[in-house]
């Protein structure tokens, strides 16, 4: 199962948040960065607690039939002096949409912790692998919280699944002003049967929007994420002292092993930073954040100049050399236009502000092309 319908996003502007949908029905499989690539951990570490890093301890971490598993049969189901293990990717992300299937299945080891039943989790802005002490327990983390249906994992709603847990962080959660920080948060989504593969997903909005996704529904959001003074780190907590209330913008991706066989599959991720302006081959429309580093092949119009040559959008202005008619459409993330200017020949305008602030496309179409960029209207 995969991520087909729409998915609410919700865009930062000075005057709040500002809901849009983003679309991912459209877009191909080869937008996708494939995390798990089906054979081997290439691109992901594995850490315990009192272990070097790299060392698969208990062998817990396995490939079975190109699916990751985890199991406690090389150590005869018995987890005793084994802390939770962690797999960790190595490279950070910061706004990006999470896609995978998880599958609880056998039964929960010998001495787990007492609430590892049908428990696992999947850490969201993870704490880069390398940065962990030798004795931490968990890595500083946004947890969405997996659950079988009869998981000790959440005390107030044991049969739901996609909660938030705070590891080492607080947030805000919708309809709050105030940060929450501690224990597991419960989501609305509700904790399928043992052997039965789960689509699981997020959407990771750098710190202004987290949204835990189960089989394809929104169950759990929030946002501003910070570091929290949290006792669970242990000894690790010292080391994150002079971080504590600073906000959680980026990080690794980690799955957890917690004392319960677990599976997990198709693990792929669709990255929202990159080029928005359209002037270049490498504009994509489901972009959220702009990295101008990836803007490197201009578009040529049909007379061989770029369109970002003749015609430029800088916030509310928009600046047109190119002779000869034009238009201007100014357009919400619904595609509703709220704005339209035609003219004729060289001209600077600037666009009149929006009754709501927020996102919105501006196009600017002409004889030789047209360019279409996001704006920030206040």
């Amino acid at each position: 199962m995969k991520l087909i319908k729409l998915i609410t996003a919700i865009f930062l502007s000075a005057a709040g948040l500002v809901m849009g949908e983003l679309d991912v029905s459209n877009i191909p499989d080869s937008a996708w960065t494939i995390l798990y690539n089906g054979k081997d951990f290439t691109g992901w570490e594995i850490k315990y607690k009192g272990y070097d890093l790299g060392v698969n301890a208990g062998s817990q971490w396995k490939i079975v039939d190109s699916v990751i598993q985890v199991d406690y049969d090389s150590i005869n189901n018995d987890v005793k002096d084994m802390e939770m293990g962690y797999l960790i990717t190595k490279k950070e992300y910061s706004h990006y949409l999470l896609d995978l299937e998880y599958m609880f299945f056998g039964v929960v080891a010998k001495n787990a912790v007492p609430w590892g039943k049908e428990n696992s989790g999947i850490m969201l802005h993870s704490t880069p692998v390398d940065s962990m002490a030798f004795n931490q327990v968990h890595p500083i983390s946004l947890e969405m919280q997996l659950n079988g249906p009869e998981s000790a994992g959440n005390n107030d709603n044991p049969t739901h699944t996609g909660n938030y847990c705070s590891i080492g962080t607080e947030v805000i959660h919708k309809g709050q002003t105030g940060y929450s920080g501690g224990g597991c948060q419960s989501s609305t989504s509700a904790a399928p049967p043992l052997d039965t593969w789960v689509q699981a997903g997020a959407l990771v909005l750098g710190d202004s929007l987290i949204q835990h996704i189960i089989q394809n529904e929104v169950g759990k959001e929030y946002s501003k994420p910070r570091i929290l003074n949290d006792p669970h780190l242990g000894s690790a907590a010292q080391m994150y002292k002079n971080a504590v209330g600073s906000p959680v913008v980026k990080g690794a991706i980690s799955l957890q092993a917690e004392g319960h066989p677990v599976r997990f599959r198709n693990v792929r991720l669709l990255n929202l930073v990159g080029c928005m302006d359209s002037g270049y081959v490498e504009y994509r429309d489901y972009f959220i954040k702009h990295d101008s580093a990836q803007c490197a092949n201009e578009v040529v119009s049909t007379r061989n100049v770029p369109i970002n040559k003749y015609v430029s959008i800088t916030n509310r202005i928009v600046s047109i050399t190119e002779q000869g008619q034009h238009t201007i459409s100014v357009m919400d993330v619904y595609g509703r236009e709220v704005h339209h200017i035609s003219g004729f020949g060289s001209h600077t305008y600037e666009l009149p502000n929006t009754e709501i602030p927020g996102i919105y496309f501006v196009k600017v179409k002409t004889l030789e092309g047209t360019l279409v960029q996001k704006v920030l209207f206040l």
